[in-house]
């Protein structure tokens, strides 16, 4: 999402139990090629293009091995191939970490500046400091805790990633038919 400012992707592939091999494909949106009215040999010769073909260029894969870190820039759009467990009778997994790299040369909130926002830390601060709220019994301050809006609980915190999820789902879904999947076409207007 361009509000993200994010120029790369990471995913740190840090533990795996009883899963098939697994790959991440790579692809990158193409411009339509400059080309002669008709010349379709050229086209699939030079492009591999055929008429309906999306514009978009496959470039590669690697596969996705325990303690890999993947780096790629996010002009690169992504896919995680399909994969299984080896052994049905026995439980498996796959643990991964993600970092995303912001444009360096955008300013963007930092927990430098910001403090944390764990609402039981916060709670746990305010019970230690001398105010009126520390003088109240645990469960008067839990009450009051319950209705303070911020910081956030993890109920709350939770519900918004899941939207946020949503959100960029559908951005995804719209960019990736808009970019990766327009097709190529030999019509004259």
């Amino acid at each position: 999402m361009l509000n993200e400012n994010i120029v790369s992707s990471s995913i740190y592939y840090y533990d795996q139990e009883n899963i098939t091999e697994s790959q991440l494909d790579f692809r990158v949106a193409i411009k339509e090629p400059q080309y002669d009215q008709d010349d379709i040999k050229w086209l699939y010769t030079a492009y591999g293009l055929v008429d309906g073909d999306p514009l978009a260029q496959n470039i590669g894969h690697i596969k996705t091995l325990k303690n890999r870190c993947i780096t790629f820039p996010n002009i690169y759009q992504h896919k995680v191939q399909k994969f299984e467990l080896q052994d049905n009778s026995k439980p498996g997994y796959r643990k991964i970490l993600c970092f995303f790299l912001v444009d360096p040369s955008k300013r963007i909130i930092s927990t430098a500046t910001v403090p944390p926002q764990q609402k039981s830390w916060f709670d746990l601060e305010l019970r230690k400091s001398e105010n009126r709220i520390s003088k109240l019994p645990y469960e008067i301050s839990d009450l009051i805790s319950d209705e303070r809006e911020w910081p956030m609980s993890l109920d709350r915190a939770k519900y918004h990633r899941e939207k946020l999820m949503e959100e960029r789902k559908t951005i995804i879904s719209k960019e990736t038919k808009e970019l990766f999947e327009r097709p190529f076409s030999l019509c004259e207007h």
